[in-house]
């Protein structure tokens, strides 16, 4: 919940849900139980238009490549925390695979509408990518030689 107060206070501004962030991260640990995170984990995925579906979390569209430290850092943040903090690991010159690093510059997306939010039409391009990269190599080593 902090990666998204710090973002929330650097991009946008939004009090209220910044105050109700804030408000859980005082709460003891027999207060803040998983029913009252989920229903502030609710309004946050809401608020960045993303979707809490466990399906779509766990398809190929909607996975990088990442170290295990940095992976584990994000936990569940949203796109546009991920985003920004994986954009200044690449800053600081910590070794962001390209394909990683390209997914979250939303070079696989045909349509860039807004580059804060995983959509949808992000998952099914970066999808159609992988499976053409993957046609394109096996088509290419079963042709045999020249």
């Amino acid at each position: 919940m902090s990666h998204c107060l710090g973002y929330l206070r650097s991009q946008y501004g939004e009090e209220e849900l910044q105050h109700e962030i804030e408000a859980f991260n005082e709460l003891t640990q027999e207060q803040a139980t998983d029913e009252v995170f989920g229903l502030l984990y609710d309004q946050l995925i809401e608020f960045f238009h993303e979707t809490a579906d466990d399906e779509t979390d766990h398809t190929i569209g909607n996975l990088t490549l990442l170290d295990e430290h940095t992976n584990r850092s994000y936990k569940n943040a949203v796109f546009a925390v991920k985003r920004q903090r994986l954009l200044s690991l690449d800053q600081a010159g910590i070794f962001v695979p390209l394909c990683t690093r390209n997914v979250f510059l939303k070079c696989y997306s045909p349509q860039v509408d807004n580059v804060m939010f995983w959509t949808a039409g992000d998952r099914f391009a970066y999808q159609g990518t992988i499976l053409q990269t993957l046609v394109g190599f096996f088509v290419g080593k079963t042709k045999g030689p020249a």
